[in-house]
């Protein structure tokens, strides 16, 4: 017994010993890893998480550490790791002013000190930029969510709008929408759901709003967090795109809803991983193309329920459009879209990436493209009139214009600040956008820029739609309005 004992508190002091030697230097690299990782999905997609804190345990070894290869990789993952911490300053200095010049300042600051203290290495150039990080992670964290009831009391309220889903008044509670599909034909409309940042228990990710009564009903069928939405009008079904977060062996799939919203095929996706970001569809012939973000176009035929790939993202396709996270897409015609991207600006100037990409279904091939400065496109709107399309940046005020056939840059309108999504009213001829942080809905003129009307219709806005016998239909943290 007494040789049990004397084990255990060998084995304590030891692990007080490494813990107090390498405890915080531990927890730091850890930040650093699992940052880059959750902004930088794919290179990291093979690793589970228990792999995590066994990667940054060896990185506390001198002697696994000294290798240079182990070091020239951890300096690559800083330089990441610091260009992503600075594009997530974009976004706080929307929501604060203030916490955004603390961050600045104390990059160089820390830099400086730890430099004096351990020299120039990748470790210290990471850790300069966590304390931004996380400021950012506190200041923005709550901005970038839905929004309570007395919020939305302004957008609920308004005279310019008609409240079709009121948010707050959802239970369970809802993420933020982040699709609508129109059913002209059922007189009703999908919405979709991101999944809740804050920890919250999701019943289901979809709804559906019926225009006849008002009524709001959730299609139970739909739990993971969708990435796409469709409507086949011709066979009346509905397809959704999810990925399934942490699940490894079906990490994205497809689920086809007949008119009453029953699943009737679950599909694995071909590709990708639980992390995908998009999976935009349109119609093309008798089938549905799909512009899968990494992978590349899909057809799918909603009565046979074949899905196959087209024309993968190759490295020669990827040449003529280079395009990171892919937000942004505008069917154009029946066999041509756009599509908009971007990531953080050092990755986005190395890579020499574009932002908006147009594509030919026809010819299975990019044609042209636009590339706009600092870090890509967010969201695409055409206006017809003008034959010109309206990018919106990442989080900065500016809306660029260029031509729908041959993206050529026309003009810059400096709306903001911090604009996400756009929208067009070929009706009354007005571009609409949302100020992401502020919430205002900001109606304007395409031509010039200048603001004709401002409506808070909620934070977190992710689309802005125009939808034939409603118009103007706006989803936000507060739910989805329709501009009167």
């Amino acid at each position: 017994m007494k040789k049990v004992v004397s084990a255990i508190r060998s084995a304590a002091t030891f692990v007080w010993k490494v813990a107090g030697a390498h405890g915080v230097s531990f927890v730091l690299d850890m930040v650093v890893i699992l940052a880059t990782a959750a902004w930088w999905t794919t290179p990291f997609d093979w690793l589970r998480f228990y792999h995590y804190p066994v990667l940054v345990g060896l990185l506390q070894w001198k002697r696994f550490f000294r290798f240079p290869l182990v070091r020239g990789a951890f300096a690559l993952l800083a330089v990441f790791f610091a260009s992503f911490t600075a594009f997530s300053l974009f976004p706080l200095f929307c929501v604060s002013k203030f916490w955004f010049a603390v961050s600045v300042f104390s990059i160089p600051v820390l830099f400086a000190l730890l430099v004096r203290r351990n020299g120039l290495t990748g470790r210290v150039l990471a850790r300069s930029f966590i304390p931004a990080l996380v400021l950012g992670v506190l200041v923005v964290g709550d901005a970038n969510d839905t929004c309570g009831d007395g919020e939305c009391a302004a957008a609920r309220s308004n005279p310019g709008l008609e409240t079709l889903v009121d948010l707050p008044a959802l239970e369970p509670p809802r993420g933020l929408p982040r699709f609508l599909v129109a059913r002209p034909d059922m007189n009703d409309f999908i919405v979709v759901y991101r999944t809740p940042s804050r920890g919250r228990v999701l019943a289901a990710a979809a709804d559906r709003f019926s225009i006849a009564d008002g009524s709001v009903s959730q299609i139970d069928p739909i739990r993971n967090e969708p990435i796409g939405l469709f409507y086949h009008r011709k066979t009346g079904r509905v397809l959704v795109v999810t990925a399934n977060k942490f699940n490894h062996k079906h990490p994205k799939t497809m689920l086809v809803l007949d008119r009453d919203l029953k699943v009737i095929r679950t599909l694995d996706f071909p590709g990708g991983e639980d992390d995908d970001y998009t999976a935009h569809m349109m119609p093309y012939g008798d089938k549905v193309a799909i512009r899968s973000e990494i992978e590349g176009l899909y057809l799918f035929d909603p009565v046979t329920f074949d899905l196959k790939i087209i024309s993968p993202d190759t490295l020669a396709e990827k040449r003529k459009c280079t395009l990171f996270a892919e937000p942004g897409f505008l069917q154009f015609s029946t066999d041509r879209f756009f599509i908009a991207g971007g990531i953080d600006p050092l990755v986005f100037t190395l890579s020499k990436a574009d932002s908006v990409c147009a594509y030919d279904l026809a010819k299975k091939e990019f044609t042209h493209t636009f590339r706009s400065n600092i870090s890509g496109a967010m969201d695409l709107a055409y206006v017809p009139d003008r034959e010109e399309i309206l990018a919106t940046s990442i989080w900065r005020s500016v809306i660029w214009v260029v031509s729908a056939r041959d993206l050529k840059h026309r003009r810059t309108l400096r709306i903001g600040p911090c604009v996400r999504p756009v929208g067009y009213d070929p009706v009354k001829k007005i571009g609409y956008t949302v100020e992401c942080f502020s919430g205002d809905l900001v109606g304007f003129d395409v031509a010039t820029g200048k603001i004709l009307d401002r409506k808070y219709v909620g934070k977190n806005s992710r689309k802005i739609y125009y939808v034939e016998g409603l118009g103007i239909v706006v989803l936000s943290g507060c739910g989805v309005f329709r501009v009167l």
